[in-house]
C-alpha cells in the first residue's frame, strides 16, 4: 500500500517469514484469518492471530514479525475518515462473535472478488472493532499470552507441563488454558505440539540428524511419539517425508 490513501480499502494479505518495521499515514486494522503475527506498536508488544486482532493508528511506527505464513483481513482507512478512540490505541483486541462472523463473510467476499459486497462491510467491521470491550484489559491478556508463547518457543525441547508453563509465565493453570482458548483457539498442548512439529519438519529437511535424534531435539519422549504426531499432523511419517525431500 502507498503511504497515503484516499478511500478505504479491504483485502487479504499474506505475511511470510519476515521481520519489518514501518509507519503509514492511514489507520490500519488487522483481523486474523490464518496463523499469527508478532506485533509491537505504541511501545506494546503482542501476538495477533487466533482470536486477537490489532488496530494501528496513523503514523504509528509498528514492528512486525512471523516465522511462518500467516493471513489477515486488512482494512486500510484514510486518516480523516475516523478518529481512533484513545482506548483503542492500545492496539490489541479480541474478536466478538459478531466480528468473527463479519470477518468470515468479508473473507469470502474478497476471495470471490464480490466487490459489490465488500465495500458495505467496511463500516460494520470497523464499528465492531471499536466497540470491542476493554482494549487495555485485552492488551494485558495478550501480553500474558505472548509471554507463555515465547516460553514455549524457547524451551519446546524440554519437558513442559501446564504447571511449568503457567508458573514461569506468572499465570495460574486455569488462566493459561483460558488465554489460549480465547486468543489462539487451541490448548497450550496444541501450541507446543505445533512448535515441536515445525522444528522437526525443518530438521528433517535441512539436517542429517537421525529421526531418533530429531525426536530428542524437539522434545518428544521417543521416536514413536514423533512419528505418531507427525503423521497425524501432516499425513505422512517422518521417514517418508524425508525421502520425498531427498527426491526433489
Amino acid at each position: 500500500m502507498p503511504d497515503e490513501i484516499d478511500e478505504p480499502h479491504i483485502g487479504i494479505r499474506e505475511y511470510h517469514a519476515l521481520e519489518d518495521s514501518h509507519a503509514h499515514d492511514y489507520h490500519q486494522i488487522l483481523l486474523p484469518l490464518r496463523g499469527t503475527l508478532g506485533m509491537e506498536t505504541g511501545g506494546r508488544e503482542g501476538l495477533a492471530g487466533g482470536n486477537a486482532g490489532v488496530v494501528i493508528p496513523r503514523s504509528a511506527t509498528h514492528r512486525f514479525w512471523c516465522e511462518d505464513k500467516s493471513q489477515f483481513l486488512v482494512i486500510d482507512l484514510p486518516a480523516e475518515s475516523l478518529e481512533i478512540p484513545k482506548k483503542s490505541q492500545s492496539g490489541f483486541f479480541s474478536l466478538s462473535p459478531a466480528l468473527q462472523h463479519l470477518t468470515r463473510f468479508a473473507e469470502l467476499a474478497v476471495r470471490e472478488n464480490r466487490y459489490e459486497d465488500i465495500r458495505p462491510l467496511i463500516i460494520p467491521l470497523v464499528t465492531q472493532v471499536l466497540k470491542s470491550d476493554g482494549f487495555a484489559r485485552d492488551h494485558q491478556m495478550v501480553a500474558q499470552l505472548s509471554a507463555a508463547c515465547a516460553l514455549i518457543d524457547r524451551h519446546f525441547a524440554e519437558p513442559l507441563s501446564y504447571e511449568v508453563i503457567a508458573d514461569k509465565s506468572g499465570l495460574s493453570v486455569s488462566r493459561l488454558i483460558s488465554l489460549f482458548k480465547r486468543w489462539m483457539n487451541c490448548t497450550p498442548a496444541d501450541y507446543l505440539s505445533a512448535v515441536r512439529l515445525k522444528e522437526a519438519r525443518q530438521l528433517l529437511q535441512a539436517s542429517g540428524h537421525s529421526i531418533a535424534e530429531i525426536s530428542h531435539r524437539c522434545g518428544f519422549s521417543e521416536q514413536s511419539a514423533l512419528t505418531r504426531a507427525f503423521k497425524r499432523q501432516f499425513g505422512i511419517t517422518p521417514a517418508a517425508f524425508r525421502k520425498t525431500m531427498e527426491t526433489r
